[in-house]
């Protein structure tokens, strides 16, 4: 049987859903509310990841331990293909 965590005496935290917090854009009030946060929290959060609007954010999620995981909509950018990003 392949080894657990439990064979070595190691009990790591259980990792529990995420809550999302901005979907399209939009934030989702009900959920920041409910995560103990307010919208100035939020906005500073997501402004440390690289969003300078609202609308720059694709998703945004919540962890059990205050994470906050931040998807940038990248449609709004201009990017440009790379032979070095495709690996040519």
């Amino acid at each position: 049987r392949p080894a657990v965590p439990k064979d070595f005496n190691l009990y790591p935290q259980q990792e529990g859903l995420v809550t999302n917090l901005i979907m399209d854009g939009d934030i989702m009030e009900v959920n920041l509310t409910m995560c103990n946060h307010d919208k100035k929290w939020l906005m500073e959060q997501i402004a440390k990841q690289g969003a300078k609007q609202l609308k720059d954010v694709f998703l945004a999620t919540i962890d059990n331990n205050d994470n906050l995981s931040v998807f940038i909509n990248y449609n709004d950018f201009n990017i440009k293909k790379s032979n070095k990003l495709i690996g040519k």
